[in-house]
């Protein structure tokens, strides 16, 4: 995936600590690992982000449009994002809402102009968007579409006949066929026998690469030069209404990242002490050092850190009748 943002923004000592900090945050799961697993590590929000400025760039050079700007946004775009990103955040934090204070304050690390775009982006206000905005816009919504699934599988041993039909469809591949089932298999495999996750990354891409290239096909995204945005969004919201919210978030949030344990046990009695340094650092810690915080409070004292780890083994552990592989 794309790696050359240290390219975009030079050696700027206020954007690259925060760029580096999404590895130690939520992308499609909690990032904590323990001495011995860091397969968690795999589901970060940086590995996210690449993804989407992956994209963003491949779909600006089908357009003809410069890429550096593109790209400097779909880098930028995910930011502000609390330790445990949505798991913390539902309900209690307004990433769209925060947008607009949180990047002028970077001024003049970042653009004006590229303030305006990053909002726009976050509030899903498609009209205030340039060009580049909406291609951000668009390769966020199609990597998350494409992401989750393949994540869930792969990442949490989900079988794919999960995955129904009409998704399949929407997502221009077939979770089921033989073919691309041997290639989640692989993947699969990867991640169960390596505690360290390192083998696991590139094949995964390999799988988000032929998936999108499915899905560029299946909306045209792009045809005759121009962005095609209406259709995908349009598919990527009926991914997320029909697949995710009744199915993925269910056991990624609750099942592997106790999302709602976290909220009740931890971020609200936080949020209850509005002068809590934690609380105002949230934009600054990662989830390691989010917890590391919480433990030395008092108000703590009955949590563990092996209280916050994801279950990364639950499918098989509470539902292996869902589970791809026998473990």
């Amino acid at each position: 995936m794309s790696s050359n943002y240290r390219s975009l923004f030079g050696s700027n000592t206020e954007l690259l600590p925060m760029l580096t900090r999404l590895k130690g945050i939520t992308g499609f799961a909690t990032t904590l690992t323990t001495r011995r697993d860091h397969r968690a590590l795999v589901f970060n929000r940086f590995n996210h982000v690449s993804r989407v400025a992956t994209l963003a760039a491949f779909i600006a050079n089908s357009l003809e449009i410069p890429t550096k700007p593109v790209l400097r946004i779909a880098w930028l775009h995910d930011l502000n994002r609390w330790p445990f990103a949505h798991n913390s955040e539902r309900d209690i934090f307004s990433q769209a809402d925060d947008a607009e204070a949180y990047f002028a304050q970077l001024i003049p690390a970042i653009a004006e102009s590229e303030v305006a775009d990053l909002v726009a982006l976050q509030r899903r206000n498609i009209g205030a968007l340039s060009i580049s905005g909406l291609v951000t816009m668009v390769a966020d919504a199609v990597t998350g579409a494409i992401e989750d699934p393949l994540l869930l599988i792969c990442g949490l041993n989900v079988h794919p006949n999960i995955v129904p039909k009409e998704i399949s469809d929407l997502l221009g591949t077939q979770f089921q066929s033989k073919v691309f089932a041997q290639h989640l298999e692989v993947a699969t495999r990867l991640l169960l026998d390596d505690r360290n996750g390192s083998r696991f990354g590139g094949h995964f891409d390999e799988l988000f690469l032929i998936t999108f290239q499915n899905f560029l096909l299946e909306h045209n995204v792009v045809s005759n030069g121009a962005l095609n945005s209406t259709d995908a969004f349009h598919a990527c919201k009926l991914i997320n209404h029909e697949f995710m919210q009744p199915i993925v978030f269910p056991i990624n949030n609750d099942l592997v990242c106790h999302a709602s344990w976290l909220r009740m046990n931890v971020i609200h009695p936080l949020l209850r002490d509005s002068d809590s340094r934690i609380v105002r650092s949230m934009l600054s810690l990662n989830e390691t050092s989010f917890v590391k915080q919480v433990l030395k409070s008092r108000e703590f004292r009955d949590l563990r850190a092996k209280d916050f780890l994801p279950s990364i083994d639950a499918i098989e552990e509470h539902y292996p009748e869902l589970a791809f592989i026998s473990v």
